[in-house]
């Protein structure tokens, strides 16, 4: 019984061995006429159907392939979606700048870092020495503003500046008052004194309310005064004195008196 079974195990064994072969090789129409003749023999079958069995399974999976292929070549891969460039995500628009005073067009284009040639240009200016006090001039192409951010068509610069600039707190230090105090922390206009929003200016130079940009500081409010702050001086309202201290003094920086449209308290 037991080496009946054996025998019957190891005839399977075989059997499916020789499928397996059988099966890989007529995948290639392969295969030798001894192969097929114990492969007939094996199934109970002919040396003719064996090899007509093994072409049809070549045939079937040659179809397969093909039609795999055609699906591929229908369907287009897709490409990997581009790159989102910070840069055009936002079209800035062009800077406007009021004529005041004593501007000349090569002035506004030196302080802009463009050219008189495209300011006429886009200006439509035929005679530069004819330029009117509170003409809006567009300013192409201008330098200065690159990395200004949320600037819109409403913004208008006023004038520019080259402050002075150096920071306070609302304690005794610079205020002389202490907390508790009925006025500590209340500015010139009113409001509560904010860091990262509140500057105290000269209202001669920068008119209280009005919005400014300090370059390499940001976008600031004009909102309080001091004593020792005159003509382009600005001091910067900060929470810490430490902070305020290592501040220090900063020279010849580039402010940007903004519009009526841009003198709202942020």
């Amino acid at each position: 019984m037991t080496k009946h079974f054996i025998l019957r195990a190891t005839f399977v064994l075989a059997c499916l061995s020789l499928m397996a072969a059988l099966t890989a090789r007529a995948n290639g129409l392969a295969g030798s006429k001894a192969e097929r003749a114990i492969a007939a023999q094996s199934y109970q079958t002919s040396v003719p159907a064996i090899t007509k069995s093994a072409g049809q399974s070549a045939a079937q999976s040659a179809a397969k392939a093909n039609s795999i292929v055609a699906k591929t070549r229908a369907t287009p891969a897709k490409q990997p979606a581009a790159p989102i460039n910070a840069a055009n995500k936002q079209t800035q628009a062009d800077i406007t700048y009021t004529v005041k005073k004593g501007d000349t067009l090569y002035g506004i284009a030196k302080l802009f870092g463009t050219s008189v040639e495209l300011l006429q240009t886009k200006n439509h200016i035929n005679e530069p020495r004819l330029l009117q006090i509170g003409t809006v001039l567009h300013i192409p192409g201008a330098k200065t503003f690159e990395s200004i951010p949320a600037i819109d068509e409403k913004t208008s610069v006023v004038k520019v500046l080259q402050a002075t600039l150096t920071a306070y707190t609302a304690g005794v230090e610079s205020t002389g008052k202490r907390p508790g105090h009925p006025l500590y922390g209340i500015t010139a206009s009113g409001t509560h004194a904010q860091e990262g929003r509140t500057i105290a200016v000269d209202p001669k130079v920068i008119p209280i309310g009005t919005k400014v940009y300090i370059e390499g500081i940001g976008f600031r409010t004009a909102e309080d005064t001091g004593s020792a702050i005159k003509g382009a001086k600005i001091d910067v309202f900060m929470n810490d004195v430490k902070q305020a201290r290592k501040f220090g003094v900063k020279k010849n920086r580039k402010v940007y008196v903004l519009s009526e449209d841009e003198k709202k308290i942020m």
